[in-house]
């Protein structure tokens, strides 16, 4: 049994040897721009100027410099409002299938 626990514990170093950690900075930095290019036609995107933000050379300072923070209730008061009024396009394409509050 010490054995396979053994050959167990090779494969597994073996395995952290051989693949790279990835770079979750870059990885991060990837999803805010494919966040950006798929909401830069809306209402949001274009108030706050996502398609100039996609081509920043620093897209994530661009991006804190341009949307500023919301809570809840100024998001809703602001955008959501329109969206559960049937408004398409206002902070994501298209329009949801649900709408709910949660407790966070």
């Amino acid at each position: 049994m010490a054995i396979i626990g053994s050959l167990i514990k090779v494969a597994i170093d073996l395995k952290r040897a051989l693949t790279s950690e990835p770079n979750h900075i870059e990885a991060q930095q990837k999803v805010l721009q494919e966040l950006l290019k798929k909401a830069e036609n809306t209402a949001f995107g274009k108030t706050y100027n996502f398609g100039l933000i996609i081509l920043s050379d620093n897209i994530q300072e661009e991006f804190s410099n341009e949307v500023p923070y919301f809570d809840y209730h100024q998001l809703h008061d602001k955008w959501w409002c329109k969206v559960i009024d049937g408004e398409e396009n206002i902070t994501w394409p298209g329009s949801p299938v649900y709408f709910a509050l949660s407790s966070g």
